[in-house]
């Protein structure tokens, strides 16, 4: 059988409430979980589950330990940025060599994600998907999902709202 090599691919974009964009279901789509948004109410049911090799999420030092929770972190997001045109999320979209074993995508995924964006002070919200194209070929990639502002500006954001009597943000039970 030929050794088929697939082309690198990596894509960033920014989640924007002004296309309609959510954090909240941008998360539910990499970890293929049910998610709810406090935001607009909506609840997000991922499409497909079997391409989910491994999801976590990784946080820096300082980030409250409720973060650790997906619905938590994307909620929290979302209900700090106000605006229409707010930028909610970075996304990042990259192949992963197809002859690699789980553990070893595992290993090195949680590795880049440290070094490049935890120990810079972003939240990250990773998973590695292993998919089939129409032909059959193996398609193995991580999602990666940061939050856009400084972590101590989204707790600073939470401590206000709980301040003025409202919630930081509900932990949703599905």
């Amino acid at each position: 059988m030929a050794n088929i090599t697939k082309q690198a691919s990596t894509r960033f974009s920014i989640v924007k409430r002004s296309k309609g964009q959510s954090a909240v279901e941008k998360a539910s789509y990499i970890s293929r979980s049910i998610l709810v948004s406090e935001y607009d109410g909506q609840t997000y049911r991922p499409k497909y589950h079997e391409d989910l090799v491994h999801s976590e999420i990784s946080l820096p030092q300082n980030a409250p330990r409720e973060y650790a929770d997906r619905a938590t972190l994307w909620n929290a997001v979302e209900l700090s940025e106000k605006g229409q045109k707010s930028q909610l999320a970075r996304m990042l979209k990259a192949s992963l060599p197809n002859e690699w074993s789980y553990e070893l995508a595992e290993e090195v995924v949680r590795d880049y994600v440290q070094r490049n964006f935890v120990d810079k002070g972003m939240c990250a919200d990773w998973a590695i998907h292993d998919s089939e194209n129409d032909k059959g070929q193996r398609n193995l990639h991580i999602h990666v999902l940061l939050n856009q502002t400084n972590i101590n500006n989204l707790i600073e954001s939470q401590t206000k709202r709980a301040s003025e009597g409202q919630p930081p943000c509900r932990l949703w039970q599905i």
